[in-house]
């Protein structure tokens, strides 16, 4: 799944593989905004990578699984059951 720079500081709150491995955000190039001429807003969307956090926390990530309020698309639901049980 890809997601714009823009939308990633807004939506990235917490990342993990399904093995528990916690990620964060690593900024190769930082989003940019301005105006042109001091009135019409600019954005552009900066280039990041998901780099690993620290060791696998299968705990963590049942816990963030298990406090969302509902899956999308609903097929990932069995998948999610799965890696919502702490190893």
């Amino acid at each position: 799944m890809a997601i714009e720079g823009l939308d990633v500081e807004e939506t990235i709150r917490a990342a993990f593989d399904e093995t528990g491995v916690p990620y964060k955000i690593h900024w190769l190039r930082p989003n940019t905004e301005g105006r042109i001429l001091g009135l019409v807003p600019w954005f552009e969307n900066g280039h990041y990578a998901l780099v690993p956090a620290g060791p696998a926390d299968p705990a963590s990530l049942a816990e963030l699984l298990s406090s969302g309020r509902g899956v999308v698309p609903h097929e990932a639901s069995a998948a999610i059951a799965a890696l919502s049980k702490p190893r």
